[in-house]
């Protein structure tokens, strides 16, 4: 896990964020190094973890997740952590025709691209994942891509309005990767926009303006919306940033010793 990111955020193993829904945004870069921050802080701090997962296979993530310390396919077997390959339970529905008469008990009821695409299906299936446990983190790793498969704007706004009060019922956490470069009808409301309104931290990434960088990656925004219970906006934390296999480094804009 990245430590000089919890550092900043506040963040410890004894304290984690819990009853908020953290969004992970990108532009012109790819974020999802964060995801992999956060499945490994969770399960080192012997959380249970959801990872819902679509745009990457668990190899992936069991294969990220080894160079921060933390064996996903280990905890999975040990019961901290359920993944859940969408795509895959998705288009086993696809081939077979059918998403009618699908029970709780399966993961087939995965399914969205049937019916009304509400997304309904996977919203009771994350719920139940978390009933009767306490600081779990539930992590979709890529919302947009939702958007490219036939679920409407306004049905993925409703999903994350009903993932927002899991979260303050179950006293559970909410990751999820959005993608800026999304272009999203503008005849509806901007899923980006709803999951700003209900993120307590946003986390933007951005590449750099000047080009790539060896020294520089791209700049990462913390944006902090919620004190102490009351949502007030507080001042964006604004840093550049390098990654590694296992580290992610924070400077202050201007320091780094490519311009020094």
């Amino acid at each position: 896990m990245f430590e000089e990111l919890n550092n900043i955020a506040g963040w410890s193993l004894k304290n984690l964020p819990t009853n908020k829904m953290i969004l992970i945004s990108d532009w012109n870069t790819d974020a999802s190094f964060l995801l992999h921050h956060f499945l490994a802080f969770y399960l080192k701090a012997n959380s249970k973890v959801v990872l819902a997962h679509a745009a990457q296979s668990f190899i992936h993530y069991n294969l990220a997740c080894s160079r921060l310390g933390v064996n996903l396919e280990r905890s999975r077997n040990n019961g901290d952590l359920i993944a859940l390959n969408l795509l895959d339970a998705s288009l086993q529905q696809y081939v077979e025709g059918s998403c009618e008469n699908l029970s709780l008990d399966s993961e087939e009821c995965l399914n969205f691209l049937f019916g009304d695409n509400s997304l309904k299906h996977l919203f009771k299936v994350l719920k139940r994942c978390v009933e009767n446990t306490k600081d779990a983190l539930i992590i979709l790793d890529d919302v947009t891509l939702f958007l490219g498969l036939g679920v409407s704007q306004k049905d993925l706004n409703y999903f994350v309005h009903y993932m927002d009060v899991l979260c303050k019922s179950n006293n559970c956490t909410f990751v999820t990767l959005f993608h800026q470069n999304f272009a999203p009808n503008i005849s509806e409301p901007s899923p980006y926009l709803c999951c700003q309104l209900y993120a307590s931290y946003e986390i933007e990434v951005k590449g750099l303006e000047s080009g790539y960088s060896k020294d520089v990656h791209g700049v990462l925004t913390l944006k902090t919306k919620e004190t102490e219970g009351i949502k007030t906006y507080q001042p964006h934390k604004v840093m550049h940033y390098r990654l590694t296999d296992r580290s992610l480094q924070l400077l202050a804009p201007g320091t780094s010793s490519a311009v020094l």
